[in-house]
């Protein structure tokens, strides 16, 4: 899988293997990929990807690779484009000081970290001309460059992957004419001879000298279109390393290029000004931290992640930052997102950790997801299922539990806000004020305590359930709004202790009997009241605080009852309706006090007599 419609292209061999960046960190954003020998031509530009609309996750940019397979090597592609490289001359350094000069041609240098020491000096000449490193351990490699048609300057390398350490200085080159940059953690068989490779999805074509272990090759990142550019490709032990990445560990850092080598890394990024691409291991659990990371206008992180595989985690992803730079993540596991209002689109994979930190941050998960662990943080957080409707089964859903079926979520946390799959879905929720959109699909929603909002979906053609357990958190300050309600399509129910508390007249038959319009019986007839807006005169706002002027309504009809006798009301009134939990206290007989009626919810919907509506749309279960 890859990610956003970047085209990485891969050939395995054998084992684990080294990972191989073709990236050019250098290349203008026109320009065109020439000697890397598995760039597919022709992807959409990171920039286009990312100017998706919120609403609109571009998960169709995320697409399966076309697997062909000649000989050992197996080749991934996107589209259907032909790349054909060839290099006529290729050159491998010493440990001693070197001057490479190229031809006409396309000529390939290449820096084994075996190799490293003196000071070299390369002119590429003509052709398009590349400078390749790997066995990388434990390293840190600085280029400071200038831009035009090709690529000029001085290239540091020192031991140890932090580079303000100082470590002890390894190579020194001094560069002309040089158009890309590849490098790798382990050795690459028959680098230094260069590739002869033609990659085409639409005839799995190839060719290639020898078996180069894992490779993958992806579109350039550029430092901004700057025409000077500090960039450090860095590869950490194969222990558990820490990466802290700014500007005083890495100076004037434009572009950063690293990889874990695994051990299971953490790379906190602090910076908000260059682009990163970070390199995990597919065999251990790697984190990307962004605490404290957003950019200039609080904008904090577009997180595109996408489906791939691993330990628990990511094959390829990809992240952006409002445009100011962008992030390519790949064998990465979990992920701590900026302390700004973040958005993070999970197109698939299995991941381990996402946090999500501060601001009121909006996660969209999709189809095939599955997360170890979700946390939205501080703030108002939102998480949307399938809103790219792809999903076969929907889901239950439990606010600070757990998420099962077509989205698998073993820890939710964090979120005050849900949006459901367009299948049948069952959503649960706290104690605390929540949102909650039904979507489409026979859905039912509890949203436990709390003075919760809940939107059932406008089409018809589905039956959807709001439903209560109990009476006891109704209340002023904890009732429930319910919008979209259509008594021929929805219904609020009561079970649990709630159906036991109200279904105690007769021979407790599992629905309501009902006085209408008039007076009610809760001790020995009614267990349920409702009132029609053609027999009040009440205004909306008169529903909503228990008014003087409902009580006086309700207590004009007529109500008998004895101490510890339990009702539920219903009012319409002004194009609502108000539903009741009434509890009689037994301090004035026959008469509702403020304190004895608890509001439970109010709908957008006026329901009413005609069809027993109101006996149809509220019921037990």
């Amino acid at each position: 899988m890859t990610p956003f419609g970047v085209s990485p292209g891969a050939a395995a061999g054998g084992g684990e293997g080294g990972q191989f960046i073709g990236a050019n960190p250098f290349a203008q954003p026109a320009a065109v990929p020439g000697a890397n020998p598995f760039v597919v031509q022709g992807a959409q530009s990171l920039a286009a990807l990312f100017a998706a609309p919120p609403q609109q996750p571009a998960g169709t940019a995320i697409k399966d690779g076309v697997v062909t397979t000649s000989g050992s090597n197996t080749l991934f592609a996107i589209h259907a484009d032909t790349v054909v490289t060839s290099f006529s001359e290729a050159f491998t350094s010493t440990t001693g000081s070197d001057t490479f000069t190229g031809g006409a041609g396309n000529t390939s240098f290449y820096f084994p970290q075996a190799k490293f020491g003196g000071t070299d000096s390369i002119d590429g000449g003509a052709g398009t001309n590349q400078v390749a490193f790997d066995g990388l351990n434990n390293v840190a490699i600085h280029i400071s460059a200038t831009i035009g048609a090709t690529v000029g300057g001085d290239v540091d390398i020192r031991q140890g992957f932090d580079y303000s350490a100082n470590g002890t200085h390894l190579q020194t080159l001094h560069i002309n004419n040089i158009n890309q940059f590849l490098t790798s953690d382990t050795t690459v068989a028959s680098l230094a001879q260069g590739f002869i490779t033609v990659a085409d999805d639409s005839t799995g074509s190839n060719s290639a000298p020898a078996a180069h272990g894992t490779i993958y090759v992806t579109q350039v990142q550029t430092g901004g279109g700057a025409q000077s550019a500090e960039v450090y490709i860095v590869a950490g032990t194969t222990g558990a390393d820490t990466f802290t990445i700014d500007s005083t560990h890495y100076p004037n850092l434009d572009v950063f290029m690293a990889f874990g080598h695994g051990g299971g890394d953490t790379f906190n990024i602090n910076d908000t000004a260059a682009n990163h691409d970070i390199w995990g291991s597919p065999t251990a659990i790697d984190t990307v931290d962004y605490t404290g990371n957003a950019d200039a206008n609080a904008n904090g992180l577009k997180d595109y992640l996408g489906a791939g595989t691993g330990t628990g985690g990511n094959a390829h992803t990809s992240l952006a930052n409002g445009g100011n730079w962008n992030d390519r993540l790949y064998d990465v596991d979990s992920i701590t997102h900026s302390s700004a209002a973040d958005t993070a689109y999970v197109q698939g994979g299995s991941w381990n950790i996402l946090k999500m930190q501060g601001g009121n941050d909006h996660v969209y998960v999709e189809s095939g997801a599955s997360i170890v662990s979700l946390d939205g943080g501080n703030g108002t957080d939102s998480i949307i299922l399938d809103s790219q409707q792809t999903v076969t089964s929907g889901v239950t859903l439990t606010l600070g539990g757990s998420v099962s079926g077509g989205i698998t979520i073993g820890t939710l946390t964090g979120f005050e806000s849900v949006t459901g799959t367009h299948l049948r879905d069952v959503i649960s929720g706290t104690a605390a004020d929540e949102t909650f959109n039904a979507s489409d699909g026979n859905d039912t929603i509890n949203g436990g305590g709390g003075q919760d909002h809940i939107t059932l979906s406008s089409n018809t053609n589905y039956q959807q359930v709001v439903a209560y357990t109990s009476l006891l958190d109704a209340g002023s300050s904890n009732y429930d709004t319910i919008d979209h309600t259509n008594p021929i399509s929805t219904t609020v129910t009561f079970s649990g202790n709630a159906a036991s508390a109200l279904d105690d007249i007769s021979s407790a038959n599992g629905s309501l009997d009902w006085a209408v319009n008039g007076a009610a019986d809760f001790s020995s007839t009614h267990e349920a009241l409702f009132v029609d807006q053609a027999h009040n005169s009440l205004s909306a706002s008169d529903l909503t605080g228990v008014s003087n002027a409902l009580l006086n309504m309700l207590n004009t009809l007529g109500i008998t009852a004895q101490q510890n006798d339990d009702g539920l009301i219903a009012v319409a009134a002004a194009g609502k309706t108000g539903i009741y939990a009434y509890t009689e206290d037994g301090g004035q007989a026959n008469n509702i006090s403020g304190s004895e009626l608890k509001l439970i919810a109010i709908e957008d919907h006026a329901i009413s007599t005609n069809n027993s509506e109101h006996a149809s749309h509220i019921t037990l279960s």
